[in-house]
């Protein structure tokens, strides 16, 4: 009789308990859209400081959506609705960003960041200097300075356009760089920002220190615009170091368990951040006031120039000598008027009106002194202002009207109140000198 065949045990199950769920597959990070995106712009030389921080932040802090949220960053409690906000908490898998870490995708983002460092600086002249945080995801980098202030609005360069517009600049003519030298002095470009920041989902999370950011980026826009090379250089690298040592304030304090909100109760670093952000202010305030005011000066060369011109074909039209020396005694008195008020600190221009304006409106400071003095030769010459008589000898009658044109030019409201009908002597009334009095009887 045969013996039933025993069956064979079975291997690695144990009956009653289920079976561990199998291993996620992970995707290959190189196939990702996002990465696939990034390595694009590299090969294209066309990189924003959006993909560089990108790269960095995926190869910190993740980069894998997480399986438990499906990347929304929330959960939501038992029994609650998903759409709502009181049943839902952020996810303690990912502690809320929806991604988790993954060292196939963190290593393959580590990779390609170099690259991408490379090709931002590259198109924007060279990178000077960035500040990438540990801990939060926020970046910051420092450009090109001079060359971020020369390119106007529009897409940045990529590496192989840049590299052909350098190589079309060597073969360019005399004439056409002279025309750019002219160009240059009344062309206003600054749009391309030579101080990147990246603070991607939000970060800080701190209202006081967004607020001091805010500031920084607002003193970079301006010193692109209204500085010159050597002070903007500075007040750059000034503004740069207050955001790396907020940066590097608050990456500590979240590295050591503290949240970044924490930073708005801490008076102590916010007095010191905002001390040496109110000395970038005003150290960019007075650069800013002290380029126009040399814009202004500059505008005045082409204006005196072409108030002399006018002095000259005053004079060859057969008018009295003494109109034409009242006209430009009037414009040197409107010269030597600013350079006194600006080697004194008086002149207070709008830095802000742009090249082109400040030096227009330096151009038509010589006009309006050189009028002022005209116009003081017509009152006078007409017998309008009886308290001043002219001298009857014709050579020093063309010294008085010197004298009379320039101070006109240099003081415009001395001129101004000597043609005030009000300030006039009345009919009959005897003047304050002695010079035309009733004879006594």
């Amino acid at each position: 009789m045969a013996t039933p065949q025993e069956s064979e045990p079975t291997k690695g199950l144990v009956v009653g308990v289920p079976a561990p769920p199998a291993p996620v597959q992970r995707p290959d990070p190189h196939t990702s859209s996002e990465y696939r995106a990034l390595k694009q712009s590299v090969e294209a030389g066309r990189v924003t400081f959006h993909q560089v921080a990108t790269a960095w932040f995926n190869s910190h802090f993740g980069g894998v959506r997480c399986d438990r949220c499906l990347g929304v960053g929330t959960t939501t409690v038992p029994g609650g609705a998903q759409d709502c906000a009181v049943c839902t908490r952020p996810c303690q898998a990912c502690a809320g960003t929806g991604t988790v870490p993954d060292r196939a995708s963190a290593a393959a983002y580590a990779d390609i960041f170099p690259d991408l460092l490379r090709v931002f600086g590259d198109q924007r002249g060279g990178l000077i200097t960035a500040y990438f945080c540990e801990n939060i995801r926020v970046g910051a980098a420092l450009t090109d300075i001079w060359s971020a202030a020369d390119r106007p609005d529009g897409p940045i360069m990529s590496v192989a356009e840049r590299e052909r517009w350098r190589g079309e600049l060597t073969q360019r003519s005399e004439w056409e760089r002279l025309k750019d030298w002219a160009k240059g002095h009344f062309r206003e470009t600054a749009g391309s920002t030579a101080i990147h920041l990246e603070p991607t989902f939000g970060d800080p999370d701190s209202p006081r220190a967004k607020q001091i950011l805010f500031r920084c980026l607002k003193v970079h826009y301006q010193a692109l615009e209204f500085l010159k090379p050597k002070p903007r250089k500075i007040c750059m690298r000034m503004t740069f170091n207050v955001i790396t040592m907020l940066l590097g304030t608050l990456d500590n304090r979240i590295g050591r368990g503290e949240p970044a909100s924490a930073f708005d109760k801490s008076h102590d670093d916010q007095r010191a951040l905002e001390a040496e952000l109110a000395s970038t202010e005003e150290y960019y305030q007075r650069s800013a006031l002290r380029t126009a005011r040399l814009e202004y000066l500059a505008g005045m060369g082409p204006g005196l120039l072409l108030a002399a011109v006018a002095s000259v074909a005053l004079y060859r039209l057969e008018l009295p000598s003494e109109l034409a020396i009242s006209f430009i005694a009037g414009a040197l008195g409107a010269l030597v008027s600013v350079m006194e008020r600006l080697t004194s600190g008086k002149l207070v221009l709008n830095h802000e009106a742009g090249k082109a304006t400040t030096r227009l409106l330096g151009a038509i400071r010589p006009f309006i002194g050189a009028l002022f003095g005209l116009a003081l030769y017509v009152f006078i010459s007409g017998d309008v202002l009886l308290s001043i008589s002219p001298p009857r000898d014709p050579e020093q009658g063309r010294y008085f009207f010197a004298a009379i044109g320039f101070l006109a030019g240099f003081s415009e409201r001395w001129a101004q109140d000597m043609l005030d009908p009000s300030k006039l002597p009345k009919p009959g009334a005897v003047p304050a000198s002695g010079r035309g009095a009733p004879a006594a009887r």
